[in-house]
């Protein structure tokens, strides 16, 4: 099974040699441990795809290369000077669960903002990874709420950064990575909360060496409209030492071999006529020129099951309607949230997506409704390549005589 992984945010830009997530998009990173995210199940990466925002080309090489537990890998591209995109379609690099991966860029020219992609293929069907990471600073004294399957920081309240499930499904297999010891005696405690209500899905990471943790026994049923979010704990006698980020990959199991969960958004004003990044959420605010946030596709899939959460309702007699762009282009994969409702969905229309093809999500305003705070999900889905049963080959047939 398939499946896209989509980086590159549109509000900075990286020196030479720093680091960015895998998935979703955040400042760029001096060390590869303060941008890295664990991998929830191995599998295979392939088909990078670089693109230069705001229409802009290079004034010097810049490489993209993926990073594994600190360490290059062969899955690599350079824009060269005076272009706009590059990819490796040759590369394959072999993924273990629990490895950690970051985009690492090389490159000395004139400040510009970049869309990273890839594929993966996970070694098992229906193990669709998703990644969140908690950026901003982990709060050492009080307990916050984080994007599930986004980028962003913490909050203080569930409903603020909650993110719509688009399927039903089982969420399990969750990996922690964290840059900083909690320390002696003090600890981080991360559990999957649905609905405003925990889990059984949580990691406890303590002491003074342990950086990572994880949760492979236990399993969490979830329905589609589902609201998810992460929680963080610090631990009440001792205070765990300061910590810049933490990131967190999991499976999402819809059921249906070639469906993969995807999120967007965060806890940022929308404006009407606006445009922000479809996948991954971000930490600045939507903008209007859509070239600023476009994402690039590694390969050919199909978007659907369109689910928008709100913070706050528009209001009675306004309306706000969220459309996916595809290469500029308003999608039939659009949803309207009107009067006191917080939340909608498009279960009816699916947008064929292209390799290459630039991403986006659009916001228009009916009336003047209540300040908008979106996140959403949604499917992404890939036709299974139709892979033999166990113990046959790929030119075997089954012949069943009755």
């Amino acid at each position: 099974m398939k499946q896209p992984i989509i980086s590159g945010g549109h509000y900075d830009y990286p020196a030479d040699g720093e680091f960015q997530p895998i998935s979703g998009g955040t400042w760029w990173g001096s060390s590869f441990d303060i941008r890295c995210m664990p991998a929830p199940v191995g599998g295979k990466a392939r088909n990078l795809r670089v693109k230069v925002k705001k229409g802009e080309t290079v004034d010097a090489d810049a490489t993209f290369t993926l990073y594994i537990d600190g360490e290059s890998t062969g899955l690599t591209c350079t824009v060269s000077s005076g272009n706009d995109a590059a990819s490796d379609a040759v590369n394959e690099v072999s993924v273990s669960a629990d490895d950690l991966l970051a985009w690492h860029c090389s490159y000395s020219g004139s400040n510009r903002y970049f869309a990273i992609s890839c594929e993966f293929e996970p070694d098992t069907s229906r193990s669709g990874a998703v990644f969140s990471f908690l950026d901003g600073g982990l709060d050492t004294s009080s307990n916050e709420y984080y994007p599930f399957g986004c980028c962003g920081e913490g909050k203080s309240g569930t409903t603020l950064v909650s993110s719509p499930a688009p399927s039903d499904g089982t969420i399990k297999d969750a990996y922690v990575h964290i840059p900083t010891a909690p320390g002696s005696g003090a600890s981080w405690t991360f559990t999957l909360y649905k609905n405003g209500a925990p889990t059984s899905l949580t990691i406890t990471i303590s002491g003074d060496s342990d950086t990572s943790g994880y949760d492979i026994s236990n399993d969490v049923s979830v329905e589609a409209g589902d609201l998810l979010t992460w929680y963080v704990e610090p631990s009440s006698g001792t205070a765990p030492a300061a910590c810049n980020n933490a990131a967190i990959g999991c499976i999402f199991d819809t059921g249906t071999d070639g469906e993969v969960p995807v999120f967007g958004g965060y806890y940022n004003l929308a404006v009407d006529g606006y445009f922000d990044d479809l996948f991954g959420g971000h930490r600045q605010a939507f903008r209007s020129a859509e070239n600023d946030v476009i994402q690039i596709a590694p390969l050919a899939f199909e978007l659907k099951k369109l689910y928008i959460n709100l913070r706050f309702a528009p209001g009675s007699g306004k309306s706000t309607t969220w459309t996916v762009r595809d290469d500029g282009a308003d999608t039939d994969l659009a949803v309207t949230v009107s009067d006191t409702a917080t939340g909608g969905n498009n279960t009816s229309d699916t947008v064929s997506v292209a390799d290459a093809s630039l991403l986006a999500m659009h916001v228009a305003f009916s009336g003047t409704p209540t300040s908008q705070y979106p996140t959403w999900g949604m499917i992404a889905y890939i036709e299974p390549s139709g892979e033999p049963p166990a113990g046959l080959s790929a030119g075997q047939r089954v012949i069943m005589v009755m």
